[in-house]
């Protein structure tokens, strides 16, 4: 009761500034996908985003996974539609890029994934980033910085 009537008898200046709210920091995740980038960037590469929505050609069939592998089953894959699905990796960006251009191809990319894990300590989304380099003459040496 005594705090109520110290409020009462106190005058606020409702025109005073307010405070800025703490708007929050940047997810470990996005920090590592950031970092990861930028060092491949200072190797050359470019930082090729695709649709999350992929074809079964692009997401199984142009990396030669066969029909009769497991990936492919409704238990491991989320299916929109017959043809249509959530990438489980993020090769299908690969494959799109080779169709576009003309080696040399110096590429990374980063995105999310979708895989139906059925055990509580997998994530059915998850991150991950490759990286393609298509060149006469490319080896690991490259890939090391040398």
């Amino acid at each position: 009761m005594l705090n109520a009537q110290k409020l009462e008898s106190k005058e606020i200046d409702v025109e005073l500034p307010g405070m800025n709210a703490r708007v929050g920091t940047r997810h470990p995740i996005s920090i590592t996908i950031n970092e990861i980038t930028k060092i491949l960037s200072k190797f050359g590469f470019s930082k090729v985003i695709g649709d999350e929505i992929e074809t079964e050609f692009y997401n199984f069939e142009a990396l030669n996974i066969p029909e009769t592998h497991p990936a492919r089953d409704m238990h491991d894959t989320f299916y929109i539609n017959v043809k249509n699905l959530l990438r489980t990796h993020t090769s299908s960006v690969q494959i799109h890029s080779m169709e576009k251009y003309n080696a040399p191809i110096k590429i990374m990319t980063p995105g999310r994934v979708y895989r139906c894990d059925s055990d509580p300590t997998h994530s059915p989304m998850f991150h991950q980033i490759e990286g393609l380099y298509v060149d006469e003459g490319v080896s690991f040496t490259h890939l090391k910085g040398y």
